[in-house]
């Protein structure tokens, strides 16, 4: 998280962020004072703490509730093992967002996400020299889920290779996707 942190803020001195909401689902200790910490150093961080740390039912009540506070904002969920964010290009993901509001939710270009490396396969971006990527079942796992050697191939591929994940235009699908990086219109009640 600490790499993620550091792209938010300079998302906020950029001002394409108003607010960075962190959840503490940590259950360690020292996590929790580092969060802490972070938090004092931006006035748009705000710490939330959960009591059951096994469930979102608490993240997911607290937008339900404000639903009215936030109908004009866009929602973005971004996991905390998110390493890399293209930042000179998060703008056009918020105008991506707000000008396709058919869409129930958008995710991010992810890498190390089973349907994201599929697409980026089909894009031309993973060679299937490298390996071969399967649209997973109804969009769940798959073998790059399933493989942490194979996803520790494509991180190191990606790394030297990232110009090629990133393109315009976009894909739909209808299946399930791992959440990793999405983003949602705060008007939208389903979500909730």
């Amino acid at each position: 998280m600490f790499l993620q942190v550091e792209y938010i803020n300079i998302l906020a001195e950029r001002n394409q962020i108003s607010q960075y909401h962190v959840w503490d689902f940590d259950r360690d200790q020292l996590d929790y004072k580092w969060l802490k910490e972070i938090i004092k150093k931006n006035d748009r961080f705000i710490f939330f703490s959960v009591n059951n740390k096994h469930s979102w039912k608490e993240y997911y009540q607290y937008y339900a509730h404000r639903q009215k506070q936030f109908q004009d904002s866009i929602m973005i969920k971004l996991d905390d093992d998110i390493v890399y964010l293209d930042i000179n290009k998060f703008s056009n993901f918020i105008k991506f967002r707000r000008e396709h509001s058919n869409f129930f939710i958008v995710s991010a270009n992810v890498i190390n996400n089973g349907v994201c490396a599929y697409f980026q396969q089909k894009h031309g971006c993973i060679p299937k020299e490298l390996m071969e990527l399967e649209y997973p079942s109804n969009g769940f796992c798959g073998s790059l889920w399933e493989n942490g050697e194979k996803a520790y191939q494509l991180h190191q591929y990606f790394i030297n290779h990232s110009d090629c994940f990133s393109w315009q235009g976009y894909t739909a699908f209808s299946d399930r996707l791992s959440i990793n990086f999405i983003s949602w219109l705060g008007k939208r009640k389903q979500i909730y």
